[in-house]
């Protein structure tokens, strides 16, 4: 295709393409170029754009025709994955199939062998025929009653909205994250609603593995305090045009710690994004994404030119405009996924989906995780037993009442620490070695947003003639459910009790770090408490030759108050 492209429009194009077989730019303008000296375009008016003059001019083409413009749709086809025959400008029955084939893949109705606009428009460029009718949209415009029926009599059925963030800056900023009151102008309206997670994802910096973690929590917990139902597929977002040489090392990592974050969630993992990261992610080990929202009206965007469309897309926004006084993106859909319709807030559903993310994302924590399915809200003790620790769990409706011993605790608000408690970190930090290269910032970034408004207790324990310590995470958070607002309180308490060889403590060691209280030498300086419960908040979170460090100064330094039975 490119030599033969080559031969015929290489001097009138100024440009010799790439003979390599990588459908890219030049090769995707050498296409349209060809498409519109087909149709009559003269070399001075063709320009390798698709634009209104090739658009008002591109025919209807049907089976039994012979031209230049079928030989454009043959070699559109197979780009597209849908052809494999001769190039020779002969509308065969295996070209009608293969129309046939592609119409019913993107959901161009009718599901006819007609080449029209719609086809070769669609086959040419990622966003298409833009004035075809389609069912779903979105917007990151917080939507009225009035608009919400406005929009539903534009003939639309599913609009997809966004969990949280805002939108614009300075004065122009505004909330675009979804309420339950909109929820409800919503589905009224007979609209049924798809949850978009875009907080950043603007700049390729973005994405790691630790923000996807992080991302993870934050829009399965706000899609559970929604009342969105199991099974549910939430889009997170990667807007921007990664190149493939970037996709390794940035959004795959990003969305292994999504899945990370989401395992064993009642919701599914979806991705926005270019079709290259859509098809690259899809495919990726330890991702786990279901479907795919393509942002295909970024026609001109790199990760789209060339890329087929991705086999399990769900969604393909194809073009802006404003429509109800509001601003929207037309999206086609395929019918995978249906969105959401009814919703209806379980608290224990906030409280697993709070126990099973922080399960997932302490590395110490990882013996629990199978146990994850069984865990219940007030129900029985899990205990796991290994050869390096025993390990307890518990899940509650409701606080405990303070332990004996007096834990040390201190409050979280609005997912962050008191300036107060992080002076403490500093100060622990500047005071003991072991502690100046772990960033208790990012530790509790983990923790913070999980808890949001709430508090971490942490005390020394014994049980079974072993000493570990006991980590109580409180989580106070506000849902509506039928118009009214209900505190959902939870409680997750962890204990772990190292054995010899125990988070990397050699056995010759384990007496030695864990000396009685009564055996501290009396000079010594105690540490801030909140600064100790950090630590040891820190030994469940951390990679064990890390914790042992810590944990160990922490055992030796802390006062007799800090023990609790």
């Amino acid at each position: 295709m490119q030599q033969a492209l080559n031969r015929k429009f290489s001097g009138e194009l100024q440009e010799l393409m790439p003979c390599d077989g990588v459908y890219q730019r030049a090769t995707n303008t050498a296409l349209i170029y060809a498409l519109q000296r087909a149709i009559g375009m003269s070399s001075a008016q063709a320009n390798g754009n698709y634009g209104p003059g090739t658009i008002a001019a591109t025919p209807t083409v049907n089976q039994g025709a012979n031209s230049d413009v079928v030989q454009v749709i043959q070699y559109g086809l197979y780009v597209n994955g849908f052809y494999t025959g001769a190039f020779d400008g002969y509308f065969s029955s295996d070209v009608a199939t293969a129309v046939v084939a592609f119409r019913k893949f993107m959901n161009l109705p009718p599901f006819n062998s007609t080449a029209d606009l719609t086809v070769i428009k669609g086959l040419l460029t990622s966003n298409g025929n833009t004035n075809r009718d389609s069912n779903t949209f979105d917007t990151a415009t917080q939507l009225s009653a009035a608009q919400a029926k406005q929009l539903k009599q534009f003939d639309f059925s599913i609009v997809a909205r966004y969990l949280t963030g805002s939108v614009g800056a300075g004065a122009a900023e505004r909330d675009k994250y979804l309420t339950s009151t909109e929820l409800a102008n919503l589905t009224e309206a007979g609209l049924k609603v798809v949850p978009i997670y875009e907080d950043g994802g603007y700049e390729l910096d973005y994405f790691s593995l630790q923000q996807g973690i992080h991302d993870g929590f934050v829009a399965s917990s706000t899609a559970a305090k929604l009342g969105f139902p199991a099974a549910t597929t939430i889009y997170f977002a990667v807007d921007v045009d990664v190149q493939s040489g970037d996709i390794d090392g940035t959004i795959i990592p990003y969305f292994r710690g999504i899945s990370q974050a989401m395992n064993n969630s009642i919701f599914k993992i979806g991705i926005y994004g270019t079709r290259n990261v859509c098809n690259r992610v899809t495919a990726a080990s330890g991702t786990n994404i279901l479907y795919s929202y393509v942002a295909d009206m970024s026609y001109g965007w790199s990760g789209n030119l060339g890329f087929k469309m991705p086999k399990n897309w769900a969604f393909d926004q194809f073009v802006e405009y404003s429509a109800a006084g509001v601003d929207i993106d037309q999206v086609a859909s395929s019918g995978k996924d249906q969105g959401s319709g009814t919703f209806k807030v379980d608290p224990n559903a906030v409280r697993l989906e709070f126990a099973r993310t922080l399960i997932n994302n302490a590395y110490q924590l990882k013996p629990l995780q199978p146990d994850i399915p069984t865990l219940e809200v007030d129900g029985p003790e899990i205990h796991v037993s290994t050869i390096l620790a025993e390990f307890y769990i518990k899940l509650s409706s409701a606080f405990a009442s303070n332990d004996s011993g007096a834990p040390l605790g201190f409050t979280i608000s609005d997912g962050k620490l008191g300036t107060q408690v992080q002076a403490e970190i500093n100060k622990f930090k500047e005071a003991h070695e072991a502690a100046r290269n772990f960033d208790f910032t990012a530790l509790l970034g983990t923790l913070g947003p999980m808890i949001g408004n709430g508090n971490l207790k942490v005390g020394m324990s014994t049980k079974n003639g072993m000493l570990g310590f006991k980590v109580v995470c409180e989580s106070t958070t506000t849902v509506v459910t039928n118009g009214q607002q209900e505190n959902v309180t939870t409680s997750l308490s962890i204990e772990i009790y190292t054995k010899p060889n125990g988070l990397g403590i050699p056995a010759e060691d384990y007496k030695p770090i864990y000396v009685p209280v009564s055996e501290h030498e009396p000079n010594l300086e105690w540490i801030p408490w909140a600064a100790g419960a950090v630590v040891l908040i820190a030994t469940i979170i951390m990679a064990p030759e890390v914790a042992a460090t810590l944990v160990g100064t922490a055992a030796k330094l802390l006062p007799a108050t800090f023990i609790a039975a």
